[in-house]
């Protein structure tokens, strides 16, 4: 993909995961890499994960800890170096496998319409090439590579599925991808249509107050299939098919069952579904404005106070209900709110802004805490996650002579 893209002119850069779970051949990839992009004249950025520890933190595999972490990044990529588009080397072959992967796990129709070409800012180019394609394109231009030895691993599903299942169709009918991509392009097809029309019904079902959002319990019932209607309907949500099927059957029943999936809580009522934000929930609160030397005791209690410090010879404390801060940076009246989605801060002894979401990922936040954390902001800049990191901008450092503490108390 790289020399197609040079070949076409193509302004790009390379990033590459090192997810150090090959031993040496994880660091020699990515030496490859890095002398690759530097011989073609390419920016290149390299990342360190730790894999395994990050799969165990979420209790997922190692194959899908990969995902999450790579696409993370990749987006993060994206957005701090202004790049159009996040360009994946996935074939032809990749969106067989994917079909007969989504396949034997059970799916609806959205998992039989394979790779999709483009998915928000993330393109894949390769998809008009086979495997075969890619590999006669490489031996005829002598291109360097490596092979990842995983690949031939029959433990993986999808290398099952590549080895054994793929061959056999193959011997079948030659050309078997090619075949199976056009029938993917008519599920496409079949699934525009169907989306329109969930579409048209959402249109008059689901209505939103706020951050509030209700369903008319009457017209959905009286959708068919209900259960195809609604588990569209709570995808945003991601209340799974078995709980979908729970709150039909609750539907004829007295009033008031609660069902929770992911970050949002489903209320049957009386004449309508409530769904909200379970954060929305737990807090209500409005932002408070504090002035200065202002203690206020709710919904969070907080004390500050100005103090003069010897340049250089100030140790930050390590109580993580203490903030000291540059006093010469903080302009008041200070904002006290909870997070919103899109906040980001610069975490104390980082140069590069962190979404607050992000941090709360990292720090192994529970749903709870996130709900119950609280911001502290000067003019529209975080410079504290309340109980938790002062943002890097407002510390103290050896010119600052005088600083606020704020205490959590």
């Amino acid at each position: 993909m790289c020399d197609l893209f040079l070949q076409s002119g193509i302004c790009h850069s390379i990033a590459h995961c090192n997810f150090h779970l090959r031993g040496g051949e994880s660091n020699l990839d990515a030496q490859f890499v890095k002398a690759y992009a530097e011989q073609n004249g390419l920016s290149w950025y390299l990342k360190d994960f730790d894999t395994v520890q990050y799969a165990n933190d979420q209790g997922i595999s190692i194959q899908m800890a990969a995902r999450d972490l790579r696409y993370a990044w990749f987006h993060q990529l994206a957005e701090t170096y202004h790049f159009d588009c996040i360009a994946t080397a996935h074939h032809l072959d990749d969106q067989t496998e994917t079909f007969f992967i989504n396949l034997i796990r059970g799916t609806g129709i959205a998992g039989l319409h394979g790779i999709l070409p483009r998915t928000g800012r993330i393109v894949r180019p390769l998809l008009f090439a086979t495997r075969e394609d890619i590999d006669q394109y490489i031996r005829a231009n002598h291109l360097p590579f490596r092979e990842d030895a995983s690949n031939n691993s029959l433990k993986y599903l999808r290398n099952q599925i590549r080895h054994t299942i793929l061959p056999a169709f193959e011997t079948i009918e030659p050309g078997f991808s090619h075949k199976l991509a056009d029938t993917i392009a008519h599920v496409r097809s079949g699934e525009e249509i169907i989306h329109a029309a969930v579409e048209r019904a959402r249109k008059t079902i689901v209505t939103r107050d706020g951050e509030t959002v209700y369903m008319d319990k009457m017209a959905l019932m009286a959708l068919h299939p209900v259960a195809y209607y609604l588990y569209e309907f709570l995808k945003p949500y991601r209340f799974n098919a078995t709980q979908v099927q729970d709150i039909i059957h609750s539907l004829s029943d007295p009033a008031g069952k609660n069902f929770s999936a992911n970050n949002f809580t489903l209320t049957v009522g009386r004449k309508s579904l409530v769904i909200q934000e379970i954060t929305n929930i737990i807090s209500q609160q409005k932002a408070l404005w504090i002035e200065e030397f202002e203690q206020i005791d709710t919904p969070v209690c907080l004390k500050m106070q100005r103090e003069k410090i010897q340049p250089g010879s100030f140790f930050i404390p390590k109580e993580t209900n203490v903030a000291c801060l540059d006093s010469a940076l903080v302009k008041f009246p200070l904002l006290l709110r909870k997070w919103e989605q899109g906040d980001y801060f610069f975490p104390l002894g980082m140069d590069k802004r962190k979404l607050i979401s992000d941090f709360f990922i990292d720090e192994k936040f529970e749903m709870e805490q996130k709900a119950a954390t609280w911001l502290l902001l000067s003019q529209d800049n975080i410079v504290w996650v309340v109980g938790h990191r002062i943002d890097h901008r407002y510390r103290v450092t050896d010119s600052t002579t005088e600083i606020i503490r704020f205490t959590q108390c």
